[in-house]
């Protein structure tokens, strides 16, 4: 998932025109291996048709299509839905730690690339404004007081336990502008609070925000042991 443009074109462009450089995986490489991928476009972003949205009520909207989603696949015969992955970069990441806590099925993995954990802590600012199809307009919404209700409920932090028995792979570079390596490194910290195993946190040395390096050249692998075991 990635909310900005469209999905299958940041997905395909990181995993072919990208892959002499990071060694990403193709659909091919999933394929190969017994993955289906489906690219998700945020409610109001990239390729969808609802908008305008805020950012975080597109996210809660999103967990909806990933529902959807699932509920079809698991009609087709070939594919077992009941074991599936989830992977987002930026928005994309938020998506995915959201869903844990409140999509309707519990994934099996979950890859977080550079995401805002915990929205309380930038309850203004840009990543508040109204999107509409992929452009920033100059207002929001939803109040102040709305946004900060909002984000409240969509924080991990309010939801560790949806965490238990998901393996998390999650991070974001040193150089990041607009994700808290902080909030990451906090969230981190209460997983291993409450005693939580299957997890693993990058923070890369001179990355900002885009996807990382690690998850470009492991996460196919990493997924062959977590949702496949292989």
């Amino acid at each position: 998932m990635h909310p900005g443009g469209s999905s299958r074109d940041f997905f395909l462009w990181w995993g072919t025109e990208q892959k002499k450089w990071f060694g990403k995986a193709s659909f091919n490489d999933y394929t190969k291996a017994g993955i289906r991928v489906i690219t998700v476009d945020a409610a109001g972003l990239g390729s969808s048709d609802i908008g305008p949205i805020d950012y975080l009520p597109s996210q809660a909207e999103t967990v909806h299509y990933i529902d959807r989603i699932i509920e079809y696949y698991n009609t087709v015969d070939d594919v077992d839905a009941t074991k599936f992955a989830l992977q987002g970069f930026s928005m994309g990441a938020d998506i995915a730690l959201a869903y844990i806590a409140h999509g309707s099925y519990k994934p099996t993995v979950v890859i977080s690339e550079s995401g805002i954990v915990d929205k309380t802590l930038t309850p203004d600012g840009p990543l508040y404004a109204c999107f509409d199809h992929g452009k920033d307009a100059d207002h929001n919404i939803m109040s102040k007081e709305q946004i900060k209700t909002f984000a409240e409920r969509y924080s991990p932090n309010q939801w560790l336990e949806k965490f238990k028995d998901v393996y998390i792979l999650a991070g974001c570079g040193m150089d990041e502008d607009e994700a808290n390596i902080k909030d990451l490194k906090n969230f981190e910290a209460k997983l291993n609070e409450l005693g939580y195993k299957d997890f693993q946190f990058i923070y890369e040395k001179n990355h900002g925000h885009s996807p990382l390096d690690y998850v470009s050249r492991n996460g196919l692998s990493v997924l062959k042991k977590t949702l496949l075991k292989k």
